[in-house]
């Protein structure tokens, strides 16, 4: 008989980027659609006010109270809230969607409480708010913005929509307590993402009378509190000297402030740095590294790259300037 030969070549099959893409912001927008009409059933159309019934007047305009020459920081840096931890492997705390959403539910819950009275919040979002950027190769786990392979804990669409309910949902809490400025930050984990966050929270606030969100494209923003200047960058690729010179150049108002800060992310540590020689400040410039509260992974736990997760707040004076930051800090749950 005749022989035959037959060759069959079968490779993965690959989503269409537009579709997924697609795909996922409906399925974020249709999230924000039953968050909102919740949020009004809660409140029944009515304005939050903050402190006693007495400090609200008519129209739902907040009264001044002696506290509104106070600011409060709510950092919450380096969230990775689709990453996967598994503590058995790394000898650290368990880390998935599920833990991140409660625990910065919880910790954000707990920097709002501790300070007694303040009448502005100013709340930096992104810094690796995400965990990655897109599907990996099969459409199933995830990817940084720059391809590298993440340890994800759900389908990359699914875990979007949960970073969008939490980051709703950290806005909603603090606008409960004060009027919130919100600043978005890309990371190097997540920059096409929170682009799309911050867009989705500036066309969901916009007709807000306490809420505003700063989304520019920049990658080094400030914040002016009175007499504090505060800038935020997210430490990646900025070096410490460059930020400076950068701040000087950029905002008139770093030379004038009698405080000055920069606030950076990316490391997960807590560490304050000097701007030229080593020690916690120079030339009047205070450098923050903010700490994290993710779980250490498998490729950080072989590399011995561990921290103490925490995530922090900042209470300013627009006068006073410094008046103290309070450190919430995340315990093992495995």
């Amino acid at each position: 008989g005749r022989n035959f030969s037959l060759a069959v070549e079968l490779l993965p099959r690959k989503e269409s980027p537009e579709e997924s893409l697609a795909l996922a912001i409906e399925s974020a927008l249709e999230s924000v659609r039953k968050i909102i009409t919740q949020e009004k059933k809660k409140v029944k159309g009515t304005l939050p006010f903050y402190g006693k019934k007495e400090d609200q007047t008519k129209g739902g305009e907040v009264r001044k109270k002696q506290s509104d020459s106070k600011m409060l920081e709510v950092s919450l840096f380096d969230l990775h809230l689709g990453k996967l931890c598994w503590s058995e492997e790394t000898n650290h705390s368990d880390w998935d969607t599920k833990i991140a959403s409660s625990a910065t539910l919880e910790a954000a819950q707990d920097l709002l409480t501790f300070y007694p009275s303040y009448g502005r919040i100013w709340l930096p979002l992104g810094h690796d708010f995400f965990n990655s950027d897109g599907p990996d190769q099969n459409g199933t786990g995830g990817r940084t913005s720059r391809g590298t392979p993440q340890d994800e804990d759900t389908r990359w669409i699914k875990s979007l929509n949960t970073g969008v309910d939490v980051a709703l949902a950290l806005v909603e809490l603090c606008v409960q307590h004060a009027p919130v400025d919100i600043t978005i930050m890309r990371g190097n984990h997540d920059e096409q993402r929170c682009i799309f966050l911050g867009r989705l929270l500036a066309e969901v606030y916009k007709n807000h009378p306490h809420v505003t969100v700063d989304h520019s494209p920049h990658m080094l923003k400030k914040y002016q509190w009175g007499d504090v200047f505060l800038a935020t960058a997210h430490g990646q690729l900025e070096k410490e000297q460059k930020i400076v010179t950068e701040c000087a150049l950029k905002f008139p108002e770093f030379g004038t402030a009698n405080w000055r800060e920069i606030h950076v992310g990316h490391g997960h540590r807590m560490r304050n740095a000097g701007m030229i020689m080593d020690g916690w400040e120079e030339q009047s410039v205070r450098y923050r590294m903010i700490p994290s509260m993710c779980g250490i992974d498998s490729w950080h736990s072989r590399n011995l790259f561990h921290n103490h997760p925490a995530a922090e707040s900042y209470l300013w004076d627009k006068k006073d300037l410094y008046l103290g930051h309070h450190s919430y800090c995340m315990k093992r749950n495995d």
